[in-house]
């Protein structure tokens, strides 16, 4: 099970909508969101540059930099009862974690990627915290050996990898939240009128005012799969006051009557 934290007002539009929302990475709360992977590729270069040159390590450097695609996350938790989740992202407690069991979300678990297929720039994986593992991934993919031997051409396209690594890689600060990313990374070009032009997208673009600003999202659409058997049990928080009653209607008259509910253990007003 993986835990999506809410308040009551998103809370209702998940299950009304029958829908994820993934919202622009570029949007997040952590301000080195997409770029706390970019000391290690600076560390490693610097320290190989004897080995590649400055030529081949700026033209490594400028791939990477040319690689920042829009991509959208959704996020979720390992644990579904955390008090700081409850104070960070369900509206100071008031508000909800929604269970979702994985594999019926119907989304392969793995780093996304750049294809004609909204599949192939989707897919989910277990946020990185670990500084050790974190470098390691990094030194893998910017083999030196290998990249000293292949030309200019060859060596750009090994540098993608990273920019899909980005999207996991997090400052161990935030390890408590053991966060889970359901990550989409559509294809935006531009056409000769200026105007965006998306390939292997999973639904239209939209957009909402988020937080004074204005967000563009996408939509992973679940109404033929939004049972209990995706949705088996939510958490209340610590201090959400909705009627029990209610909330058991609510979910009934929205297909999940099989759906249990839990209050939160954390004792905090």
């Amino acid at each position: 099970m993986i835990y999506h934290y809410c308040s009551v007002e998103n809370f209702m539009k998940i299950i009304q909508s029958k829908e994820i929302w993934l919202f622009n990475t570029r949007q997040m709360n952590d301000f080195q969101e997409t770029h706390w992977i970019d000391h290690f590729i600076l560390e490693h270069l610097s320290e190989n540059q004897k080995i590649l040159g400055p030529e081949k390590i700026d033209m490594l450097l400028k791939q990477y930099s040319i690689n920042n695609w829009w991509s959208y996350i959704a996020c979720f938790s390992n644990d579904g009862d955390k008090l700081s989740q409850w104070r960070a992202y369900a509206n100071n407690a008031t508000g909800f974690s929604i269970g979702f069991n994985e594999e019926k979300i119907g989304i392969e678990k793995k780093m996304p990627g750049m294809g004609g297929h909204w599949t192939v720039g989707t897919g989910y994986h277990e946020c990185i915290y670990d500084e050790i593992q974190q470098r390691n991934i990094v030194n893998s993919i910017l083999d030196i050996d290998k990249l000293k031997n292949e030309s200019n051409e060859m060596a750009a396209y090994n540098v993608m990898p990273l920019r899909f690594n980005s999207l996991v890689f997090k400052n161990p600060k935030f390890v408590e939240e053991q966060e889970i990313r359901l990550m989409h990374v559509p294809a935006v070009f531009t056409d000769n009128n200026n105007a965006s032009v998306l390939m292997g997208n999973i639904s239209e673009v939209n957009f909402i005012c988020k937080n004074n600003d204005i967000s563009s999202y996408f939509k992973l659409k679940l109404e033929e799969k939004f049972t209990s058997d995706l949705i088996s049990n939510i958490f209340m928080g610590p201090k959400c006051k909705i009627d029990i009653g209610d909330l058991q209607f609510f979910l009934a008259e929205n297909g999940l009557k099989k759906t249990q509910i839990e209050r939160s253990r954390a004792s905090y007003i």
